[in-house]
């Protein structure tokens, strides 16, 4: 069961091949039959250059609070304090933002 303050990564479904995965990395603020409240960050799946990997970037600047529905989650991932998945999601976290087109506001 999905408890508030646990930290969670979702991956939502994609509807193409073509569409971005999106991943929402965050603390849950409550839980109910339908929906999920989350306080986090965004983030889009994309290549690295460098090795060929998909690799987990920031779409967003800063934490928000998002409301989700049970059904458009692929699947969800608990992350456990002191895992090596917890460090993970420091790192990942951490990262600045990826440039996307149409933004204003990018952090280097």
């Amino acid at each position: 069961m999905i408890e508030e303050g646990q930290r969670i990564r979702v991956v939502f479904h994609h509807f193409t091949k073509e569409d971005a995965v999106t991943v929402l990395r965050g603390d849950v603020l409550a839980c109910d039959g339908t929906l999920l409240k989350i306080q986090g960050r965004r983030f889009g799946k994309v290549l690295d250059p460098n090795s060929s990997r998909a690799e987990e970037k920031p779409l967003d600047g800063f934490d928000k609070c998002f409301v989700v529905p049970l059904g458009a989650i692929r699947f969800l991932e608990m992350i456990a304090p002191g895992s090596p998945e917890a460090e993970l999601d420091e790192r990942i976290r951490s990262e600045p933002m990826i440039r996307r087109k149409g933004s204003f506001a990018l952090l280097d």
